[in-house]
């Protein structure tokens, strides 16, 4: 791990597949910095969610996206580098979340006025060995909360 960590290896990118992986290498892109290179984030506030090919990358971009094995998931693998490569050098530009990953598959509180929401907040003491979880849940007409302690 500590030899990924100096040469950023691709490896380090969190979720990249083996064939993902092989594919990069093959194209030329051997580390993280390269990947990240690829393409820019959309300007903070600008309301755009589309990355863009970087400047004087699109030859690159263009033959990493013949391949089946990363052609669809390019900018999330570009984002993705961008995470790994700002745990190294913080100058690098990441987002707090994924451009282009969607929406959450949580049902709309117009079509489901019943639904309740249960939020969990779990921590380990370490000291005492134990596990002390707080949940809360409500609706429109009740609410409770439970603290336990194992």
């Amino acid at each position: 791990m500590y030899d990924s960590a100096e040469r950023l290896d691709l490896s380090l990118v969190q979720g990249l597949t083996a064939a993902e992986k092989r594919a990069l290498n093959a194209s030329g892109v051997d580390d993280i910095p390269v990947l990240a290179g690829l393409m820019d984030l959309p300007e903070q506030g600008s309301g755009v969610y589309r990355l863009n090919i970087a400047e004087g990358q699109e030859e690159l971009y263009k033959s990493l996206t013949t391949q089946w094995s990363i052609a669809p998931n390019m900018p999330m693998l570009v984002q993705k580098a961008k995470a790994a490569l700002r745990n190294f050098d913080k100058e690098v530009t990441s987002a707090p979340f994924l451009f282009g990953s969607g929406f959450g598959s949580l049902p709309s509180e117009e079509e489901h006025p019943e639904l309740i929401k249960v939020f969990f907040d779990a921590q380990k003491d370490y000291v005492d060995s134990t596990l002390k979880c707080n949940f809360e849940g409500w609706n429109k007409r009740s609410c409770c909360s439970s603290i336990c302690t194992s």
